[in-house]
């Protein structure tokens, strides 16, 4: 159980990366920085901290409503 868990949160890192990739003008630096800084957008932790704390989907869904391929909450 532990593995899969596991398995699962660097799968949504790697997702995350890719994002955030592709974001910040497909620079590796500045995506790898933004993952491993302290965002307020997460209460402060970095985006890396709140996958690893197995919330990665809020971090992933946050990525995709700034690049728009998701839409953002109404309210």
């Amino acid at each position: 159980a532990l593995e899969r868990t596991l398995r699962k949160r660097i799968i949504t890192l790697v997702r995350a990366m890719d994002l955030a990739y592709e974001l910040l003008g497909k620079e590796k630096e500045k995506a790898t920085v933004w993952v491993m800084a302290p965002n307020d957008v997460f209460s402060g932790d970095s985006p890396f901290e709140v996958i690893m704390q197995g919330n990665g989907n809020h971090v992933v869904d946050f990525l995709l409503e700034r690049s728009g391929k998701k839409a953002g909450a109404a309210f």
